[in-house]
């Protein structure tokens, strides 16, 4: 099934081991609320109808591929994406990315007909669920192409945008990033 090309669905990106952080960076609170929630609320406050969870646990969608990183987060997720429709894919580790980010993203794929993406952050980006990008994504778990974000990108044709924020693009994979980006609340 095809749909239309103004469908926007969501999928957050939660299902590392963390390691780094030396905990669950999903869990992490940003005032009153955790990284996940704020993900899914930035999402949905966005141009997304749906949003879906990739993580490896009861409230989420688990990973076929394992220990293969986003592109099995992805990869899983994508199947419950009609085809045709746009997905914006947010790592839950950016807790100051806005919703107005990921709609400036969302318009610009929509418009432009083709992927997109922040210079210099892979993540987030908006990318067209096809047949090619599945086919992509089974491969490169597959180990017949490179398992990067960036391979996926290139492989959609993907455009890249300037953001002239980028404070709001900062990833917190370590306890110093969580407390450099807690400053920022």
């Amino acid at each position: 099934m095809s749909v239309s090309n103004h469908i926007h669905f969501g999928l957050v990106l939660a299902g590392g081991r963390s390691s780094r952080m030396g905990s669950d960076k999903a869990m992490l609170v940003k005032g009153n609320v955790n990284l996940l929630d704020n993900a899914k609320l930035c999402l949905s406050t966005s141009l997304c109808e749906q949003v879906l969870i990739s993580r490896n646990t009861e409230q989420g969608i688990r990973d076929r591929y394992l220990d293969k990183g986003p592109l099995a987060g992805i990869e899983a997720a994508i199947e419950h994406v009609p085809s045709g429709a746009w997905l914006t894919i947010l790592p839950v580790d950016m807790p100051l990315i806005r919703s107005s980010d990921l709609v400036q993203l969302q318009k610009t794929a929509q418009e432009s007909k083709n992927a997109v993406y922040f210079e210099s952050h892979m993540l987030p980006c908006v990318v067209k669920v096809t047949i090619d990008l599945k086919e992509f994504l089974k491969d490169a778990l597959e180990g017949k192409y490179k398992n990067s974000i960036y391979a996926m990108l290139k492989t959609q044709n993907a455009h890249t945008l300037a953001q002239d924020e980028p404070l709001y693009l900062t990833n917190a994979n370590t306890p110093n990033d969580w407390q450099t980006v807690k400053t920022h609340f």
